[in-house]
C-alpha cells in the first residue's frame, strides 16, 4: 500500500477548563490513503469534529493540539507557520461544514464568495475568478448557475446553500477534503443527492475524502474505509466490510444493531444503547466503554477496569488495505465475529 495523504499520529486535543484540563482527543491515530474515503464514525462528543478542525490547524481556544503528528503528504502540518498553513488551508486541504446557513456571510453573493478563495490562492482577475465560480457551480449542479451566481445564500434552499460550500472547498481543487457532517441539516431525499455529488466528485477529481458522520447508513454507501470513535479515543479501524460484516468492537456492534432495517415495523423501537458516554473531565480508569457493554458482563470483567489498548485483532491479514484494529481486551477473531447478536 502506498504512503497514505494523511497520517495522523498519537493525536492529543485538550482543553484548559475550571474542572482541569480536558482530553476531547487522546492518542488518537488513523490514515487516510491517496484517492479514497475514510469515515469518522462516532456518537455526539466522541471527537470527530475537534479531530478535522485540528488538521486544518483550527482547534478554538481555550484548545490546543498539545501531542502527536498530523503529516500531510510527509509534512508535518504542525511544523508550519501561520503563513504557511494559511497557504495549505482552502488550497491543498479544504473544509464542508454542516451548516451552510452560518458558513456563508449573508451580505455577500455566493460567486463573490467562491471568488475570493480562487483570488486568494491562485491569483486571478476577478473576471477569471468569476468565471471559474460559474464553472464550479456548473460542476455541483446548481440548477441555473449564471443566475444564482449574484444569489444571496438567503435565497438558496437548504440543498443548494450545501452545493455551494463544495463549490468553496474545490475551488482550488485541493487533494484532502474533510467533510463534517454535510448532510445532518437536510432532508433525506436531498441528503442521497449530496451524497452521490460527493462520491463522484470524490473519484473524479481523485482526491481523499474524511467523511466525519455518526449514520453508518451512509457509511456503508459511501466509505472505502471506517475509523470508529467513543468517548475521543479510536475503538475499531477496517474497511467497510470488515466494519458491516465481521465488527469487533462492542460499540461498533451496538451502533450497527441501533440501525433502522428494512423490513422493520413502523413504530416499532430500535435498539437503544444503554447508559451514556463518559465525561471527559471524569473518565473511568478502565475502558471507557465498560459500563454500557454487554460484553463485559460475559467475560472477566475485572480486566476491563484497566485501559485496553488499540490493536490488532486475531486473524487480521497483515496485508489488509486497512488497519483491522480494535481496543477492546477481549475481541473475537475476525472471521467470526457477530454483528446481530
Amino acid at each position: 500500500m502506498s504512503t497514505p495523504l494523511l497520517s495522523v499520529r498519537d493525536l492529543r486535543i485538550s482543553f484548559d477548563t475550571p474542572r482541569g484540563t480536558v482530553h476531547a482527543v487522546e492518542k488518537l491515530s488513523f490514515d487516510v490513503p491517496r484517492n479514497s474515503c475514510v469515515a469518522l464514525v462516532g456518537e455526539s462528543g466522541c471527537g470527530k469534529s475537534i479531530t478535522t478542525l485540528s488538521i486544518l490547524g483550527l482547534v478554538p481556544e481555550p484548545g490546543r493540539v498539545s501531542e502527536g503528528q498530523i503529516l500531510f503528504d510527509g509534512t508535518d502540518l504542525r511544523q508550519l507557520s501561520d503563513k504557511q498553513m494559511r497557504s495549505v488551508r482552502g488550497d491543498q486541504i479544504s473544509m464542508i461544514f454542516q451548516e451552510p446557513m452560518t458558513s456563508l456571510n449573508p451580505v455577500y453573493t455566493i460567486g463573490s464568495q467562491i471568488s475570493e478563495a480562487i483570488r486568494i490562492h491562485r491569483k486571478l482577475s476577478r473576471r477569471a475568478a468569476r468565471a471559474q465560480a460559474l464553472e464550479l457551480l456548473e460542476a455541483v449542479q446548481i440548477p441555473a448557475p449564471a443566475e444564482r451566481i449574484d444569489a444571496y445564500p438567503h435565497q438558496l434552499s437548504g440543498g443548494m446553500r450545501q452545493r455551494v460550500l463544495i463549490a468553496m472547498a474545490l475551488a482550488c481543487d485541493p487533494t484532502l477534503l474533510l467533510a463534517d457532517e454535510p448532510t445532518t441539516a437536510l432532508d433525506v431525499t436531498v441528503q442521497a443527492q449530496i451524497l452521490d455529488l460527493l462520491g463522484s466528485l470524490q473519484k473524479d477529481r481523485e482526491m481523499s475524502l474524511l467523511f466525519v458522520t455518526h449514520d453508518l447508513g451512509v457509511v456503508a454507501e459511501f466509505a472505502q474505509y471506517v475509523v470508529v470513535m467513543y468517548a475521543g479515543q479510536v475503538v475499531e479501524t477496517g474497511t467497510v466490510d470488515d466494519i458491516f460484516s465481521r465488527a469487533s468492537h462492542p460499540y461498533t456492534q451496538a451502533l450497527l444493531r441501533s440501525m433502522p432495517r428494512a423490513g422493520q415495523k413502523r413504530g416499532g423501537r430500535l435498539l437503544a444503547i444503554p447508559g451514556a458516554v463518559p465525561d471527559l473531565a471524569n473518565l473511568p480508569e478502565g475502558c471507557r466503554f465498560a459500563e454500557r457493554c454487554q460484553r463485559r458482563k460475559e467475560v472477566n470483567a475485572e480486566r476491563c477496569a484497566t485501559p485496553p489498548d488499540l490493536d490488532s485483532l486475531p486473524g487480521a491479514a497483515e496485508a489488509a488495505p486497512y488497519p483491522r484494529q480494535a481496543r477492546c481486551h477481549f475481541p473475537p477473531a475476525t472471521d467470526t465475529a457477530e454483528t446481530s447478536s
